[in-house]
């Protein structure tokens, strides 16, 4: 048996940004997308360090609807559609991971205009080892 954290962090593959129009304080908004090439350069920069990924189908259907309350506006219900990415981590390689993991969520919240984006963390343990 092998002992491994996985982690997954979730994406919005469309979502609503808004913004202030600076002369005339109007709320703008526009339907956005999932940049691809900071995905990939994510998806890279794990396969190297972490020997894998695994993403849900990008060309199929969203896997997940999310229905959220902004902390800026609880009154308003948020949507947005989910795509997820999930890794497996050796278990003395997941401080490490979990720091990764972190700057990468930090950078998708600011590249993508999102408040939050989900990562989470568990451990797991494998029939065999694999990694």
């Amino acid at each position: 048996m092998a002992h491994y954290t996985r982690f997954e962090i979730y994406l919005p593959l469309t979502y609503t940004k808004i913004e202030v129009d600076p002369n005339s304080g109007e709320e703008l908004s526009s339907r956005c997308s999932l940049d691809e090439a900071l995905v990939r350069e994510f998806v890279e920069e794990a396969v190297k360090r972490y020997g894998g990924l695994t993403q849900v189908n990008p060309l199929a259907s969203p896997a997940f609807k999310g229905f959220w309350r902004s902390n800026k506006d609880r009154r308003r219900i948020e949507i947005d559609f989910l795509t997820y990415l999930f890794g497996l981590v050796r278990i003395e390689d997941a401080e490490k991971a979990r720091r990764f993991f972190e700057k990468w969520k930090r950078e998708f919240e600011k590249e993508e205009n999102q408040e939050v984006v989900l990562v989470v963390h568990y451990p797991v343990q494998t029939i065999g080892d694999f990694l």
